[in-house]
């Protein structure tokens, strides 16, 4: 998966993460150590026999950055258990959000969505913000200008993005 330096900023006005989440998304190259240092000083603090696992974390610098996923591994594995489909998830609508929000930073930012619609494993819930995805709603594109076909594209990903985000309670940034 693709980095996308998302700001700590961003990551707590969706959350609440948990470290199960972060740890995957570490996994997964979708977050870095400095990412994971960052969430460890803004996000929620761990008590009892944690907290060393916690503060290390926070102190993490390039020369121990090798220890990141160990302590993201320590401090999830005292939380209850999330499936990997419900942390794939909640990062494949991240990263739109994302990408939606920050979309003048990318040259195609469809092919952005494109990217993610691979990389999360082909979801069929995301299959009609795909370029190369026959619309399903009886759209027929051969009747609409290349413009208009995308911009109904930008405008089903904005109406996705904001469904979630009512969903899940997040902010908008």
């Amino acid at each position: 998966m693709k980095y996308y330096g998302f700001s700590p900023s961003f990551l707590q006005s969706h959350g609440p993460l948990s470290w199960q989440h972060m740890s995957w998304a570490l996994g997964h190259g979708l977050i870095g150590w400095k990412d994971l240092v960052q969430y460890a000083n803004t996000g929620p603090k761990p008590s009892g026999a944690l907290t060393e696992a916690a503060e290390s974390l926070r102190n993490l610098d390039k020369e121990s950055a090798h220890r990141a996923y160990e302590l993201a591994d320590i401090l999830a594995g005292t939380e209850a258990a999330i499936t990997d489909d419900e942390k794939r998830h909640r990062w494949m609508l991240l990263t739109l959000d994302w990408v939606l929000a920050n979309q003048e930073l990318f040259k195609d930012p469809l092919g952005e969505v494109e990217e993610i619609y691979a990389d999360f494993g082909y979801p069929q819930e995301i299959a009609p913000l795909v370029r190369y995805m026959p619309p399903t709603d009886g759209w027929q594109p051969e009747e609409h200008s290349a413009e208009v076909n995308l911009a109904r594209l930008f405008r089903l990903w904005a109406d996705f993005v904001e469904r979630k985000r009512c969903e899940y309670g997040w902010q908008t940034q």
